[in-house]
């Protein structure tokens, strides 16, 4: 396995894509949070989706809206609210009343053409530069707007933090 490390230049798509899948999650995160006061939960681990809402819930969300969660919960301890729970109507409600849409993470290997298999990577963001790695068992061909830097300088970015 080779591990290539990346500054994801302005000249990429997939920079703009990352920065607004993190403004994304920050203002759902604002949204979820003045919703979760409203609707009177506890827990402040939460799973928001477009279609379904779920939280880690406390044993008082359990007895507040029992009937509303599905009765066994995910992996991690998530509960989601059944679809048709007045709850979970009005997260989809207050996400359509915003113009809002939970975006998903980009998924690093699509970045790169040809990749399948066991790949690992990070993406991340500090003081308006994007830091990327990425490790494959095959060649990496590296995309257009992608700028090679020593592994030195992507973990000094880390640390720095």
């Amino acid at each position: 396995m080779s591990e290539k490390f990346f500054i994801v230049t302005e000249e990429s798509p997939h920079r703009q894509e990352y920065l607004d899948y993190k403004a994304n999650c920050a203002e759902v995160n604002e949204l979820v949070k003045r919703f979760m006061i409203q609707s009177g939960i506890e827990s402040t681990e939460y799973c928001a989706e477009n279609t379904v809402f779920l939280i880690c819930a406390t044993k008082e969300d359990k007895l507040k809206f029992g009937n509303q969660l599905n009765e066994n919960g995910y992996q991690n301890g998530l509960y989601a609210f059944k679809k048709n729970s007045t709850v979970n109507k009005t997260w989809v409600s207050l996400l359509k009343s915003k113009g809002l849409e939970v975006k998903h993470k980009p998924f690093v290997a699509f970045f790169f053409d040809g990749h399948y298999g066991k790949t690992r990577s990070r993406i991340f963001e500090i003081k308006g530069t994007v830091y990327l790695s990425f490790e494959s068992e095959y060649e990496i061909k590296i995309p257009k707007g992608f700028r090679e830097i020593p592994g030195s300088k992507f973990y000094k970015a880390i640390e720095s933090q």
